[in-house]
């Protein structure tokens, strides 16, 4: 995997990743090879102190071997785009919220595993 991020200005960053990835496993049809690329940009410090971060994710992966239920190669593209937003110095407990907002599509020449979901995920991080 490669990544990097370029600051453009104090509160504004280009980020962007290349990785390639090869699965193992005792049967073919489990193992893979993907390869993918994703880009965001980050906005700190907006209105009442608000971060953002945008950012973008394109997949694509091939299976090594003939899926058994369904007698071919299984071959998957996805694409992941994700909005998160915390308050910059806004702790909990020690803990700073964020919220991010995560839309991913999987389509496939397997109908059953494609997919086109939408989650909301709330978190937040500790710092010691």
């Amino acid at each position: 995997q490669a990544f990097a991020k370029y600051q453009l200005k104090p509160n504004f960053f280009l980020n962007g990743s290349v990785t390639l990835e090869k699965t193992s496993a005792k049967e073919d049809p489990y193992a893979s090879r993907s390869h993918s690329i994703g880009y965001g940009v980050s906005f700190g410090d907006l209105a009442w102190g608000i971060d953002v971060n945008l950012n973008q994710r394109h997949r694509e992966r091939r299976y090594d071997g003939n899926d058994p239920f369904f007698g071919y190669r299984r071959d998957d593209k996805e694409l992941t785009q994700s909005a998160s937003f915390q308050k910059s110095g806004f702790y909990v407990w020690g803990i700073l919220p964020s919220v991010e907002i995560i839309r991913e599509k999987r389509s496939s020449n397997i109908d059953i595993v494609e997919f086109d979901r939408t989650q909301l995920v709330l978190s937040g991080t500790k710092l010691y």
